[in-house]
Protein backbone atom coordinates (compact mmCIF):
# COMPACT_ATOMS: atom_id res chain seq x y z
CA UNK A 1 0.00 0.00 0.00
CA UNK A 2 1.17 3.57 -0.65
CA UNK A 3 0.37 6.89 0.11
CA UNK A 4 0.87 9.57 -2.09
CA UNK A 5 1.22 13.51 -1.39
CA UNK A 6 0.19 15.71 -4.32
CA UNK A 7 1.31 18.09 -5.16
CA UNK A 8 4.41 17.97 -3.18
CA UNK A 9 6.06 20.90 -3.16
CA UNK A 10 2.53 22.12 -1.68
CA UNK A 11 0.85 25.72 -1.38
CA UNK A 12 -2.45 26.52 -0.57
CA UNK A 13 -3.58 22.85 0.12
CA UNK A 14 -2.63 19.16 -0.54
CA UNK A 15 -4.02 15.88 -1.49
CA UNK A 16 -4.11 12.47 -0.04
CA UNK A 17 -4.50 9.55 -2.23
CA UNK A 18 -4.35 5.74 -1.27
CA UNK A 19 -3.26 3.56 -3.60
CA UNK A 20 -2.47 -0.20 -3.27
CA UNK A 21 -4.55 -2.52 -0.95
CA UNK A 22 -5.14 -0.34 1.54
CA UNK A 23 -8.53 2.26 2.01
CA UNK A 24 -8.71 5.70 3.40
CA UNK A 25 -11.10 3.80 5.89
CA UNK A 26 -7.99 2.43 7.09
CA UNK A 27 -6.20 5.68 8.12
CA UNK A 28 -7.52 6.59 11.74
CA UNK A 29 -5.57 9.71 11.78
CA UNK A 30 -3.67 12.11 9.89
CA UNK A 31 -1.38 14.16 12.15
CA UNK A 32 1.08 17.03 10.75
CA UNK A 33 4.08 18.27 12.33
CA UNK A 34 6.19 21.76 11.08
CA UNK A 35 10.26 20.61 11.13
CA UNK A 36 10.11 21.79 14.73
CA UNK A 37 8.26 19.45 16.12
CA UNK A 38 4.65 21.76 16.30
CA UNK A 39 1.58 19.63 15.86
CA UNK A 40 -0.18 22.20 13.10
CA UNK A 41 -2.60 19.60 11.77
CA UNK A 42 -5.19 17.00 13.23
CA UNK A 43 -7.91 14.78 11.57
CA UNK A 44 -9.74 11.94 12.99
CA UNK A 45 -9.73 10.15 9.65
CA UNK A 46 -8.39 10.59 5.65
CA UNK A 47 -9.13 13.92 4.54
CA UNK A 48 -9.27 14.38 0.80
CA UNK A 49 -7.44 17.87 0.58
CA UNK A 50 -5.49 19.57 3.50
CA UNK A 51 -6.08 23.11 3.28
CA UNK A 52 -2.25 24.63 4.35
CA UNK A 53 -2.96 28.51 3.76
CA UNK A 54 -0.61 30.68 5.56
CA UNK A 55 1.46 28.16 6.65
CA UNK A 56 5.23 29.25 6.80
CA UNK A 57 7.33 27.61 3.88
CA UNK A 58 9.32 24.54 5.17
CA UNK A 59 9.21 21.02 5.39
CA UNK A 60 6.53 19.41 7.34
CA UNK A 61 6.08 15.62 8.52
CA UNK A 62 2.71 13.79 7.56
CA UNK A 63 1.84 10.96 9.72
CA UNK A 64 -0.62 8.17 9.07
CA UNK A 65 -1.65 6.40 12.31
CA UNK A 66 -3.63 2.99 11.16
CA UNK A 67 -4.33 0.15 13.44
CA UNK A 68 -0.90 -1.85 12.75
CA UNK A 69 1.04 1.06 13.36
CA UNK A 70 1.82 4.38 11.78
CA UNK A 71 4.08 5.57 9.01
CA UNK A 72 5.34 9.16 7.54
CA UNK A 73 5.37 11.17 4.37
CA UNK A 74 7.66 14.66 3.89
CA UNK A 75 5.91 18.04 3.01
CA UNK A 76 7.30 20.72 1.57
CA UNK A 77 4.99 23.77 1.75
CA UNK A 78 6.69 26.94 -0.25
Amino acid sequence: ASVALYPNPASGAFRISVKGNMTKSEIQSVIVYGSNGEKVYHSENCPETVNIQGWPAGIYFVVFRKGDGQFVKRLIVE
